[in-house]
């Protein structure tokens, strides 16, 4: 599966989340992303504001308080079966100790997305993405979180973010 401009555009529609639609550029770099990271990307590319979108929702849906959500959310499609899912990505570029790294939040980050994305499937792995110079350290207190987080849980760079479903 990758990324599809329509699909993103459908699931914010579908969602209500159309104004949520921003350059995936400008979530990157307002995360702590650099100008580095932004080329790997089309300016053009457009992603659901997850963090924004959970900020302006919270008190329609009845909570009292914000729900912990991920990044960005982006329409995948796969191009034989024509089959749609979100993927949703957690930007972690300002990380500098991977020891803060905690189960709980993640899953909770998981948790809260998912709470908006119900009009499509979720992609079965949720990306966290990790500067290069922290990635390795990540990947590892992934592997000793305990219990373990399960294979679904991703630590990656934004160049395997690219690669992968770009």
């Amino acid at each position: 599966m990758k990324y599809c401009a329509d699909t993103t555009k459908t699931v914010a529609e579908n969602i209500n989340a159309v104004s949520y639609l921003q350059r995936l550029t400008e979530i990157i770099k307002s995360e702590g992303g650099t100008d580095d990271d932004c080329i790997l990307f089309y300016a053009d590319t457009h992603a659901i504001n997850g963090d924004d979108l959970e900020k302006c929702t919270f008190s329609i849906r009845g909570l009292t308080e914000l729900q912990s959500s991920m990044d960005i959310a982006v329409g995948l499609r796969n191009s034989e079966t024509n089959a749609i899912e979100v993927l949703l990505v957690e930007l972690k570029l300002k990380i500098r100790n991977t020891d803060s790294i905690e189960k709980r939040n993640m899953e909770a980050k998981v948790s809260g997305s998912s709470l908006h994305f119900n009009q499509a499937p979720i992609h079965e792995k949720y990306i966290f993405i990790f500067n290069n110079h922290f990635i390795q350290q990540a990947i590892n207190r992934f592997r000793r979180i305990n219990p373990p987080l399960g294979g679904n849980y991703v630590p990656a760079t934004l160049e395997q973010l690219k690669d992968q479903y770009f």
